[in-house]
């Protein structure tokens, strides 16, 4: 029993503030959410090495979703009028930062002029950080098809120095062989890469390395907000070119990139060759191979899974060209992705207009304005089969208590790109017209609102879609915060989009296939069905309340409801957790966890909840049926070097009558 007394918390020891930060991805996360790992490791970064405020700009603040290009451009601004801050507290005199946003960032930031290296080699051995990562974890599998071990496992080794950095790791998910007949070591990724702030050469990396274009029509690989509770946080805004070190084995690029810079202007050249993993058939009528499906699981677990990995060889190139100056941006972009073998998806009908061929193009240009309080952004682009897609965004600070947010998008129903990530409704941007609002207004110290609508049209099928469908979604949240150390927000969300009933669904509200559809069908020879359609309308509700009692205590309660129907057919769940903090001052050791239950009608109102994990991991998994949910989170401070991190978890579901568990080790080593 006192064991399961000690079990009931989680999480490692961490700043007031740093605990913000993961509050806020918890609070944003959803079933959209993205890879999470590059912000945290960044973070970590900062706590030693702090971002310099004299000198950062849009793509080093980058790295806080919630600061927004009209505060970097006020507080840059405020730097070529009154010259460098002297004091991190001195940003309360730059317009819109006010002391709640300092105090989240004054960890990860300083006021210090930069350190330039004189000692060559010397001086980079002096400076240098190293950091050997290990992770494992086990957990319950019933899958007797899985050619390979149970366990998941992690190494990462990295270096860093005030301008190289170099990393390498090699990762096994759960059921995966280590060696692979035929297809080599399971995953590795590595980079090496030169970072300068002073030199034409800003960053150079050879390896593996992100890529991140415009707005997210033509290509974006990194960390991509869409609608969440943070609804002025609509413009994409990372650097060009990143270092990958993370183990999504799909959304990089190996190869070489560089971003040169010279005053105003900057120039960005990539190349790329990699395999990827993709569903490859035989023609028998011509005796040559093509591919029906590009895979994206990164799963190499069974015969089949294995036989589709590295099936496909893609080579990519492309370039930018950027002019920046006084709050003004315009850049020219080109990324061309080739196949080494035709890509010919299954015929169905809503994929009429979907890519066919060997060679992807893409072009756009980007831009974005400053004036006053307005911020201007967009990005128009085409592809190779003249479709067209266009994204135009505003952000509007009214005054210090309110921001508005505006953004329109046209996408082409044949626009199509390889691993774009725009601001839209779907997944992949494409087929999609739309209109969102944002607004965030602070009614006084402890309450502010935040609200979004959005109303967007498919011109064309979608994927359980047999009809040009419509959509529309809402949110607002209130938050109170009546004191430091107590934050309660309340959230109603609000969806209906138009999507194929099933036979015993209702008939309310249905809308019928369009003459010119039935007529599409009929000229082409592409087959397909057009099943009826209507609405389907989900809802969430949200509570959460948090309270900090000391330095070493924090509690969290959540309750979310969910429902989902369409009039006649409705079905529906909650879910219910609490969460415990506790951080003792004068121990090596600290600890937290999650004890929730929950409950749904079927797996179409599923609750996404963000959780908690070992440094630099994090999940959102989907509950859904019936039972309850425990984890708990422990680290160990060893030494200076040295520390050990834990996860147990445990679900019960009562429809299988079973337990499912999962357990997680990781160590971590600096010096």
């Amino acid at each position: 029993m006192w064991m399961v007394i000690l079990m009931v918390m989680l999480t490692v020891r961490v700043s007031a503030q740093e605990i913000e930060l993961m509050r806020i991805l918890e609070n944003q996360a959803t079933d959209e959410a993205g890879e999470m790992e590059e912000d945290i490791q960044q973070w970590q970064h900062l706590k030693k090495h702090p971002l310099n405020l004299n000198t950062a700009g849009v793509e080093e603040f980058s790295v806080f979703p919630f600061i927004t290009p009209l505060l970097i451009q006020k507080l840059e601004l405020y730097r070529k009028l009154l010259g460098n801050l002297v004091d991190v507290h001195e940003l309360q005199a730059v317009p819109g930062w006010g002391p709640e946003l300092i105090k989240k960032i004054q960890p990860y930031v300083t006021v210090l002029d930069e350190i330039t290296l004189k000692g060559g080699v010397k001086e980079i051995a002096r400076t240098a950080r190293h950091q050997l990562l290990t992770r494992m974890s086990i957990r319950k599998i019933s899958d007797e098809k899985f050619t390979g071990s149970r366990p998941y496992f992690l190494l990462r080794y990295q270096f860093r120095s005030d301008h190289l950095q170099f990393a390498v790791n090699t990762e096994k998910d759960i059921g995966e062989r280590i060696i692979q007949t035929g297809k080599g070591v399971s995953f590795v990724s590595f980079h090496l890469a030169y970072s300068s702030k002073k030199g034409p050469v800003k960053i150079l990396v050879i390896g593996d390395y992100l890529l991140n274009m415009g707005q997210g029509l033509v290509h974006w690989q990194g960390r991509a907000m869409k609608k969440t509770g943070l609804p002025i946080m609509i413009k994409r805004q990372l650097p060009m070119i990143q270092a990958y070190r993370s183990n999504d084995e799909n959304r990089f690029h190996r190869g070489a990139a560089i971003l040169l810079q010279k005053k105003h202007w900057s120039l960005g050249t990539f190349i790329s060759h990699k395999a990827i993993d993709a569903n490859r058939k035989l023609d028998t009528v011509n005796n040559s191979y093509y591919v029906s499906a590009l895979i994206n699981s990164g799963y190499h677990r069974t015969t089949a899974e294995l036989a589709d990995k590295h099936s496909l060889q893609l080579t990519t190139a492309g370039g930018s060209l950027t002019y920046q100056h006084n709050g003004f941006k315009l850049g020219a972009n080109i990324i061309v992705n080739r196949f080494s073998l035709p890509v010919i998806p299954a015929e169905a009908l809503y994929r009429k207009f979907s890519f066919r061929g060997q060679q992807m193009m893409n072009y756009s240009a980007d831009y974005h304005y400053t004036h006053n309080n307005l911020h201007f952004f967009g990005e128009v682009a085409v592809n190779n089969r003249s479709g067209l897609a266009l994204l135009q965004g505003l952000m509007y600070a009214v005054d210090k208590r309110l921001d508005l947010s505006l953004l329109y998008r046209k996408l082409d129903r044949n626009y199509y790109s390889f691993q774009g990530n725009a601001f839209t409704e779907s997944v992949e941007p494409s087929n999609e017209e739309g209109l969102y609002a944002g607004a965030s207004m602070k009614i006084s110290n402890s309450i502010s609102v935040d609200a979004f609508v959005d109303y967007y049209w498919f011109p064309w099928l979608r994927y359980r879609l047999d009809v040009p469908g419509r959509g529309k979604d809402f949110l607002l949240q209130f938050t109170w915060k009546p004191d430091k150390k107590t934050v309660l927000y309340a959230r109603y969300r609000r969806e209906s989009k138009t999507e194929n009933l099933s036979d015993d669904e209702t008939m309310a509200g249905l809308s019928f296939s369009m003459p010119v559809l039935n007529q599409a069908r009929n000229n082409s020879n592409i087959p397909g069905r057009l099943s009826t359609s209507g609405f389907i309308t989900k809802a969430n509700w949200r509570l959460n309340l948090s309270h900090i009692f000391s330095r070493q205590v924090e509690w969290r309660v959540r309750f979310e409801h969910s429902g989902v129907g369409n009039g006649k057919k409705l079905s529906t769940g909650f879910l219910f957790f609490t969460d415990l903090f506790w951080s003792p001052q004068k121990t090596s050791f600290s600890f937290s966890g999650r004890l929730g239950i929950f409950e749904t009608t079927d797996y179409s109102s599923r609750i996404y909840a963000f959780e908690n994990d070992v440094m630099y991991y994090s999940t959102i998994p989907a509950f859904s049926g019936r039972g309850m949910l425990f984890y708990v989170n422990g680290r160990w401070v060893m030494s200076r070097k040295i520390q050990g991190f834990l996860k147990a978890s445990i679900q019960h579901h009562a429809e299988i009558a079973e337990i499912l568990w999962t357990i997680r080790f990781q160590f971590i080593v600096n010096w």
